[in-house]
């Protein structure tokens, strides 16, 4: 096979894999379920996230980060690096966030969009620290962007365990405003 070939995400028949970001990502997917397999997933993905880059395939770097994000959660107990690997690829996915929407409503502009692990566990790791201020602005953020999620309630919720008071903007009181 020549090295420029591309049978596995290329061909006649559609591919069961749009990408080499997205068979890598898949592949790595079969290695979370095993802590001495965690260091060849995290090669595994690597690799997905260069070749994403590398073909802008943000749907691939996206579902890349997303993977990764799961491959470290499952191990957050067992390795002391594995929190900082989850928010770091948190972090990079919400990086990409808008890109994504953009990818996304092209290749499947019927589809809503799907949920977004990195805005998810970005917030729920900061309100873990007692930043409820930042996972607010993560929510916040999330929610303007258009990714489906319970968002408000997790503003309310993160507003509620801060025990920093609410001050209201209109009459109604409608729209909360946390004063910080």
């Amino acid at each position: 096979m020549s090295p420029a070939s591309k049978p596995l995400t290329e061909g006649k028949a559609k591919p069961p894999f749009q990408s080499a970001a997205s068979l890598l990502t898949a592949i790595a997917g079969q290695f979370r379920s095993k802590s001495k397999d965690r260091d060849l997933a995290g090669q595994i993905l690597a690799k997905a996230e260069e070749r994403a880059q590398a073909e802008n395939d943000m749907l691939g770097l996206h579902f890349a980060y997303q993977e990764m994000i799961r491959l470290h959660n499952t191990w957050r107990d067992a390795f002391s690096d594995a929190l900082d690997a989850a928010f770091a690829a948190c972090y990079k996915q919400t990086r990409i966030a808008e890109k994504v929407i953009e990818a996304w409503r092209q290749e499947y502009p019927a589809k809503p969009l799907p949920t977004h692990a990195g805005y998810e566990q970005m917030a729920t790791m900061l309100a873990k620290e007692g930043n409820y201020y930042r996972a607010v602005d993560v929510c916040r953020q999330a929610r303007h962007e258009g990714w489906p999620g319970n968002w408000d309630w997790r503003i309310s919720d993160y507003i509620k365990q801060s025990g920093t008071p609410v001050t209201r903007i209109s009459a109604t009181g409608i729209t909360p405003i946390w004063t910080h």
